[in-house]
């Protein structure tokens, strides 16, 4: 936890850079946080690359009159959480880019394994996921055959997206039949 305290730290610093006002605020400096990052499996570059983003999209909506806020709130394991409307907003757009990647756990809740929408093939999370539940649908980035199927770069999403983003890959009257078919008919009805 103080570790990820420190990187949101980092990342959350004003200033062009970020590094000078960590630098001040924390009292480390860019060789102590690479050293840190190092430590921790993050990769220094691309935190200030994302830093570096992160005071473009500031600046950006700083011109346009938009206000930054997140909300967060605390789990009960000590993690912080971001729901907010802007997550959402995040989560439904890489939705509509990502639809036709996206599985749900069959059986339901007590299920492990999912189901891939359009093809039915059986695979799992990936081990190397920073998933820390099992959400019933998820979007992927990846598909990894090894012994078994993985997905790996995995977003919760809510499956009403599909139906309102893509209807027109989500239409009944071509999609194949099977479990995916019965759980999008479920959600249709």
């Amino acid at each position: 936890y103080h570790a990820y305290r420190h990187q949101l730290a980092f990342a959350n610093a004003p200033g062009e850079d970020g590094g000078e006002e960590y630098t001040e605020k924390h009292g480390s400096s860019y060789g102590e946080v690479g050293s840190w990052c190092w430590d921790n499996f993050i990769n220094l570059r691309a935190l200030k690359q994302a830093d570096a983003v992160r005071l473009q999209l500031e600046r950006l909506m700083a011109k346009t009159g938009l206000h930054s806020r997140a909300a967060s709130s605390s789990a009960s394991n000590g993690q912080v959480r971001l729901e907010t409307s802007k997550s959402v907003a995040i989560r439904k757009s890489i939705t509509g880019g990502f639809y036709m990647q996206v599985a749900f756990r069959h059986g339901g809740k007590a299920g492990g394994e999912y189901i891939t929408m359009k093809d039915q093939q059986f695979v799992s999370i990936h081990p190397g996921s920073v998933l820390d539940s099992r959400p019933e649908w998820v979007l992927f980035d990846e598909f990894v055959l090894t012994k078994k199927s993985f997905i790996r770069t995995c977003l919760r999403i809510e499956p009403e997206w599909l139906l309102e983003l893509a209807p027109h890959y989500y239409d009944m009257s071509n999609f194949p039949d099977g479990a995916a078919k019965q759980e999008l008919q479920r959600l249709s009805a």
